[in-house]
């Protein structure tokens, strides 16, 4: 009865985003009595949204194998593009091509179904930050078409992101930042499920910077504030949050307070697992430490040692995802 009680309460958690709570109350029920898949998947996305990557992904795994016992090849594709997606954004490029793989074996005799856009989508953005976005482009127009027909928005909002990006990257700027807006529009109006929302989120405002179209990032680095604030125990995209932020106030002169965002964000993604966004905390952390050398320092700020991650560049999304020697390096939107 009591690990009935908990598992209630982890999924009253979960409905209320309360993602840390639900992570706790999933893994005492699963503690007691292994869960069911439904459950699983949302421990998982609970441990994703809380920083607990290992965590996230052995739950993940779970889930595809239960999926494969029940002989549900569609969803054990869905959870094998989840783990290949977060181990993709933390670097991890071969194991999640392999996760890719695995994928889109299990499909292998599935008919016309939403999984196999999914599949496509993920290989072709590892295609377009490879330096080919006019070759990535044309499986995102098809998952456009595949995610309108299916209904499914998830799908639909990453395809259109494709598409944008695409042609952001082919030098079509206006038209690629109008269809990023319109992505964002379904983004805001929560028809987007955590994890893909906070991707369009810090894409969106990273592509902006670039751009040096300061004015797109100010807003989407607002609406971004808001929707990690309704989340207090997000962690993936709040520290990135923190970082855009830091670098408008940096822009806008307001140094003290850019400072300030910047040791925050730096505590936050120090743990549990060290986020690779730490790296531009650092580096903005640094920076203005450099611009306010001849300034009255603030006695709030808080002198922190150089992170050997530091770096200036950001890579997509969310400055997470690095590049092994098999790949370059994701091409600036604009020149600096």
């Amino acid at each position: 009865m009591r690990a009935i009680g908990e598992l209630a309460r982890a999924r009253a958690s979960f409905d209320q985003r309360s993602w840390g709570e639900a992570y706790g109350q999933f893994a005492t029920a699963d503690a007691a009595t292994p869960l069911d898949l439904d459950d699983l998947e949302k421990l998982a996305l609970a441990a994703y949204l809380t920083g607990r990557d290992e965590r996230s992904t052995l739950a993940w795994t779970r889930a595809h194998q239960e999926a494969i016992r029940r002989d549900d090849p569609r969803r054990a594709a869905r959870n094998a593009f989840l783990i290949g997606s977060d181990l993709m954004f933390r670097g991890e490029t071969a194991p999640a091509l392999g996760w890719f793989a695995r994928g889109g074996r299990v499909l292998e005799g599935c008919g016309d179904c939403p999984e196999h856009a999914w599949l496509r989508i993920w290989m072709s953005f590892a295609q377009m930050w490879g330096g080919d976005p006019e070759g990535a482009q044309p499986a995102f127009d098809e998952s456009v078409i595949t995610g309108q027909r299916f209904n499914d928005s998830d799908l639909l909002t990453m395809s259109r992101l494709g598409q944008g990006l695409c042609q952001v990257l082919q030098g079509q700027g206006r038209t690629g930042t109008a269809l990023l807006d319109e992505v964002m529009v379904g983004v805001t109006s929560g028809e987007v499920s955590p994890m893909y929302a906070g991707i369009a989120y810090c894409t969106m405002i990273a592509g902006c910077s670039d751009l040096f179209d300061l004015r797109r990032a100010r807003q989407w680095t607002a609406a971004l504030t808001r929707w990690c604030d309704s989340q207090p125990e997000l962690v993936p995209y709040r520290g990135n949050c923190l970082v855009h932020r830091c670098e408008l106030m940096q822009l806008e002169g307001a140094w003290t307070d850019a400072l300030e965002a910047a040791v925050h964000a730096c505590d936050l993604l120090s743990g549990p697992v060290p986020w690779d966004t730490l790296g531009s905390a650092h580096y903005q952390l640094g920076e203005l430490h450099r611009l306010m050398a001849t300034s009255p320092r603030p006695r709030r700020a808080t002198a922190r040692p150089a992170s050997p991650a530091a770096n200036p560049n950001r890579a997509w999304p969310c400055s997470a995802w690095r590049r092994d020697a098999s790949m370059s390096r994701p091409p600036s939107f604009a020149a600096r």
